[in-house]
């Protein structure tokens, strides 16, 4: 079964009826819940994110989701973050105000300083940094759906999947590490391309 955390954020219809169609094909089950107990019973856990990075956090402190996604990652289970569930991972973000993060990764989320106009909304490029069980080098120049006006400066650069330039400005647009991936556009919304992204993590 594949968990997609509901931390009250709402607006995730999209996401959830996207990993439903996919993992339907394999014969795996799909829960939307913020009810920790029924997602420890799940395989793979997906975190969606729709929001500024203040209140998202703010809700998922709420909902004691952070500490949950922590022991999750610790035990090694597939995890996958989308947009602002990227972000979250990250120690602290700046926006609306100063805030932390759930700190699975050392690193913040700052907001694009000369890139135009803001947010980054439509399709751009990935260019992939090292090749994982995501991306290949054959992924290179894949366009995916963004909508954002802030992105992840990871401490550690060996996490980094992938890499986009915006109007100049280069941002990591997925992270990697271990059990743990995490992608700044939104599969989702990017037809063909998104749902290979979304299969490969389903497949698990």
């Amino acid at each position: 079964m594949i968990g997609v955390i509901d931390y009250g954020a709402g607006n995730l219809r999209s996401m959830f009826n996207a990993i439903s169609r996919i993992a339907k094909s394999t014969g795996q089950d799909v829960v939307i819940t913020n009810d920790p107990d029924l997602l420890r019973s799940a395989d793979k856990l997906i975190l969606p994110g729709v929001g500024a990075f203040g209140s998202v956090m703010y809700d998922i402190k709420k909902n004691k989701i952070d500490e949950f996604v922590k022991e999750w990652i610790k035990k090694g289970l597939p995890f996958m973050g989308v947009c602002v569930g990227l972000q979250v991972l990250f120690e602290f973000g700046y926006e609306m105000g100063t805030h932390e993060g759930i700190g699975i990764f050392k690193g913040e989320v700052i907001k694009f300083k000369k890139a135009a106009p803001i947010p980054h909304i439509g399709w751009n490029q990935i260019s992939v940094v090292k090749e994982t069980p995501f991306f290949s080098k054959e992924d290179d120049g894949k366009y995916f759906y963004f909508v954002h006006s802030y992105y992840v400066n990871p401490k550690d650069k060996n996490i980094i999947n992938t890499f986009t330039d915006y109007q100049g400005e280069v941002f990591t647009s997925s992270v990697y590490s271990d059990n743990v991936f995490a992608v700044q556009f939104h599969p989702e919304k990017s037809h063909q391309n998104g749902a290979e992204v979304i299969k490969k993590f389903v497949l698990l």
